[in-house]
């Protein structure tokens, strides 16, 4: 079962979500805010990993921005081991005009071409106290693949999105043996 995350959230920049103790993803909103509406043309890194994330094979991470100002931050961790996404500890946050607001249940699928790179994303955002999540999708519109000197994997794609029939663009990382 998915387990999630608490939301760690200054009113100004950075935001950040907590995958274990001691880890952490910590966005730049702005520059996450910077990529609507019209996208990367490589994929971005717009995050950073504070502490470590001990015991994990996999992190996957998603921002996102849209036309509407809203913005979308997803984070995964894979516990070495595990079956599938179905394990992952996940936290996801939507900021718009009202602030940032946990995801209660953050649901986030990935379609991987021949070569193994994300090709597309699917998102089902569950909200407090809302009856239907938002839902959205991305296309990935340019790909890159690099293994680091610490033989850690990183596969990105930069995105053309949608979210609620609002268009956006965003950055989606898997880093693979951590």
């Amino acid at each position: 079962m998915t387990k999630n995350c608490p939301l760690e959230v200054n009113v100004a920049d950075p935001i950040a979500l907590e995958l274990a103790p001691g880890a952490r993803v910590i966005w730049d909103l702005d520059a996450v805010r910077r990529m609507a509406p019209a996208g990367a043309s490589e994929p971005e890194s717009l995050w950073t990993l504070e502490g470590e994330l001990e015991d994990f094979e996999l992190l996957r991470v998603l921002s996102a921005a849209f036309e509407d100002g809203r913005a979308v931050l997803f984070a995964a961790a894979r516990p070495e081991g595990a079956a599938g996404h179905g394990e992952e500890v996940t936290a996801a946050a939507v900021v718009g005009k009202r602030g940032p607001q946990e995801v209660s249940e953050p649901l986030v699928s990935t379609e991987y071409a021949a070569d193994g790179s994300p090709r597309r994303v699917t998102l089902e955002l569950w909200l407090e106290d809302e009856d239907y999540p938002l839902r959205g999708a991305g296309e990935a519109t340019a790909v890159a693949t690099q293994t680091d000197d610490e033989g850690v994997e990183r596969a990105g794609a930069a995105l053309r999105m949608r979210l609620d029939g609002k268009n956006g663009a965003g950055a989606y990382e898997i880093a693979r043996n951590l």
